[in-house]
């Protein structure tokens, strides 16, 4: 007995063939992309995971300038592997009137993650943070209310006997003064410092926020006006001491 095939059938068979072929990479593409996305899913919450963990990281979200209310206590934690790893390692008091940042939240670590900019004390690294533990941040802070910009009076170029600044507007750049010499060629350094000032008049000196590009952090500094225009004063929030400008580029 023999048996015709009709082309109609051997196109049929064909076509079953070419859609199982067809069918055939389409899972394999499914299942290949489906992979590079399991990839990148596992690579973000790793990176999440690496974030939160992460001290800077974490303290990064304290941007909200304030002042203490009352004297609170601020612990330094030690990162652990995971969020229920992390260790209080000490403790210590946080004395009202202090300058820092904290987070406007409560954050998942138990409290407001905070750091100063003031005068170093509080900051954070690649395995502590501070934290101060509070479900009531009205009761521990107060807000500071900056201006943009900076103080007139301080607009303009300043130096001392190494660098030399420019103040204007929202920025303080400050560079190494002089020429410099590389071969025949003379050349300055560039300018580099802070970004985004902000200010607050407090007594006789007006407080300074400053974000510092090179460490993404927020600074607090001091600008007091020598009555003459002629020098500038610059200091620290957490000291009555001063360093003179003279007026001028250098």
């Amino acid at each position: 007995m023999q048996f015709k095939i009709s082309r109609s059938t051997v196109d049929l068979y064909l076509d079953k063939k070419g859609y199982r072929v067809l069918k055939k990479i389409l899972v394999s593409m499914v299942t290949t992309v489906a992979v590079l996305l399991g990839f990148i899913y596992v690579g973000n919450i790793q990176n999440i995971r690496a974030d939160d963990l992460n001290g800077l990281g974490i303290s990064r979200n304290a941007k909200n300038p304030v002042v203490t209310t009352q004297t609170s206590v601020i612990y330094k934690v030690h990162v652990g592997k995971n969020m229920a790893e992390n260790k209080l390692v000490s403790q210590s008091t946080l004395q009202k009137g202090t300058k820092l940042f904290s987070t406007r939240y409560l954050m998942s670590p138990g409290g407001y993650v905070v750091y100063s900019g003031e005068d170093g004390k509080y900051t954070p690294s690649d395995h502590y943070f501070y934290l101060v533990a509070t479900n009531s941040p009205t009761a521990w802070y107060k807000k500071i209310n900056f201006h943009s910009g900076s103080p007139s009076y301080a607009h303009g170029y300043w130096h001392d006997s190494h660098y030399t600044s420019l103040i204007q507007g929202t920025h303080y750049w400050f560079r190494i003064s002089g020429w410099n010499g590389l071969g025949k060629d003379r050349f300055r350094f560039p300018y580099h410092g802070y970004d985004r000032i902000h200010y607050i008049q407090e007594g006789n000196h007006d407080l300074i926020l400053a974000y510092n590009a090179q460490t993404g952090f927020y600074d607090y500094i001091t600008f007091k006006n020598s009555g003459n225009s002629n020098y500038l004063l610059v200091g620290s929030p957490d000291s009555n001491s001063y360093s003179k400008l003279i007026r001028g580029n250098r």
